[in-house]
């Protein structure tokens, strides 16, 4: 998502939550509400793990901890908050081309998202996992190593690798709960997997 694509994808997010009832929002994504005077409040929820908060109607996004927020992290946020429509988790995975319109954005996604972690990891599994746990995951079981992130309430990503050996190079993937779209678009969901490769590369050392 380009930075000015992103600036009015969050100012047209702001103009919607306006538009709507904080109660239903809450309903549908997990997040907690607390009203603050007649028509006013803000919403709690946890992105990788750190407090965020959403004022209501405003829709401005800062950390509990005080911490930076990029634009597109509080797009993100709007977006998921707009968007969640209350469907529980399904505990089936899926892959990025199995999202909708997935196939279209399968190219970019591999080269931006899955090559740098392959490249990156592809050799050291207890490399990949520090990394995983330094970024906020969960090691799991899949593959020869997986780490599990909390994105958002309803929203949870796995990242897998496989080792590489004589016949096969190294590989990476992202799965995400079968309710992943009820919650963000595709397009959301890339910029998603692009920031968890980035936490991975960024503690890779």
């Amino acid at each position: 998502m380009k930075l000015e694509n992103c600036e009015l994808a969050f100012e047209k997010a702001q103009l919607e939550l306006r538009t709507k009832d904080p109660y239903g929002i809450v309903a549908r994504s997990e997040a907690r509400f607390e009203a603050l005077g007649d028509s006013t409040g803000e919403f709690e929820l946890p992105y990788f793990g750190k407090m965020h908060v959403v004022t209501f109607p405003e829709g401005l996004v800062y950390r509990r901890d005080g911490g930076k927020v990029t634009t597109i992290t509080k797009t993100i946020l709007l977006h998921y908050l707009l968007g969640a429509n209350g469907s529980p988790l399904t505990g089936e995975w899926i892959n990025f081309r199995r999202l909708p319109g997935g196939m279209l954005y399968l190219s970019a996604f591999q080269a931006q998202c899955l090559s740098p972690i392959a490249r990156e990891f592809g050799n050291d599994v207890q490399r990949f996992l520090q990394a995983g746990e330094a970024a906020g995951g969960e090691s799991t079981r899949m593959g020869d190593g997986s780490v599990l992130f909390r994105v958002l309430p309803r929203f949870l990503a796995i990242c897998v690798l496989w080792l590489g050996d004589d016949e096969f190079p190294p590989a990476a993937d992202l799965l995400f709960d079968a309710s992943a779209p009820n919650y963000l678009s595709t397009e959301d969901i890339e910029v998603v997997c692009l920031e968890i490769s980035e936490r991975l590369m960024q503690r890779s050392h």
